[in-house]
């Protein structure tokens, strides 16, 4: 994540209480609450989707799929990184998600109040966010019979 994380392995969050983590092939945490994704797996859209709460750092391709599938976001402040405050800065005028500085996530657990205030500003989100895929598809075949 381009942070000096120094061991992911000892922060509180993986201490949440009732909580379940799925995580990336390359973050090194062993718990017993803690899920890999495996390495080979290409559909990790099923993963977020199947997620209540996706944390991650500001890329598009991460914050996409979460709100494609309207999947709750707490995104981790990276300042040095502009394209990311451009990112943030697109997610907090839309109220798309929650950002979260590394100070404060060194010291983060999930709660359920959490989450509650997350799925309370849900509502907010899907009147920004509709699931296009069936418009997609339509043009793409109007492309290719033109062809």
């Amino acid at each position: 994540m381009k942070i000096n994380v120094g061991s992911l392995e000892t922060l509180p969050i993986w201490d949440s209480p009732n909580t379940s983590f799925i995580v990336s092939s390359n973050v090194r945490v062993k718990r017993k609450n803690v899920y890999q994704i495996p390495s080979d797996y290409i559909e990790t859209q099923n993963y977020i989707a199947a997620s209540d709460l996706v944390i991650s750092k500001a890329g598009w391709g991460m914050i996409g799929e979460a709100l494609s599938s309207n999947t709750p976001l707490l995104i981790l402040n990276r300042p040095s990184m502009k394209e990311d405050q451009n990112t943030i800065s697109y997610l907090k005028e839309h109220s798309l998600g929650k950002t979260i500085n590394w100070e404060e996530f060194k010291l983060f657990q999930v709660s359920s109040t959490f989450i509650n205030e997350l799925l309370d500003s849900k509502d907010v989100r899907n009147t920004h966010n509709r699931n296009e895929a069936s418009r997609v598809a339509r043009d793409i075949i109007k492309i290719l019979n033109r062809g």
